[in-house]
């Protein structure tokens, strides 16, 4: 879901953002620990841009995307690359 071209900026910030990632990857999807997302995302400051998921709540999107993401893994961690 692009809308156009995009260009790459803030370059920098790559590492940080990648250790973020996989960060929440593991820590909320993988380990569930779901009282982490606020660490991650603001939920009143939040816009979905997924159309699959406008009429789902917030926290139970993340609980589906968990189940789905346990049921495609084993018991190793995931690291986005």
């Amino acid at each position: 879901m692009v809308d156009g071209s995009t260009h790459v900026i803030d370059r920098d910030k790559t590492e940080v953002n990648r250790d973020a990632v996989n960060s929440f990857v593991n820590q909320v999807l993988i380990d569930g620990q779901l009282d982490a997302l606020s660490d991650y995302i603001d939920e009143n400051d939040y816009t979905e841009h997924n159309p699959l998921i406008i009429d789902l709540r917030f926290t139970k999107y993340f609980l589906n995307m968990r189940r789905a993401v346990i049921t495609r893994q084993s018991t190793k961690k995931i690291t986005v690359l």
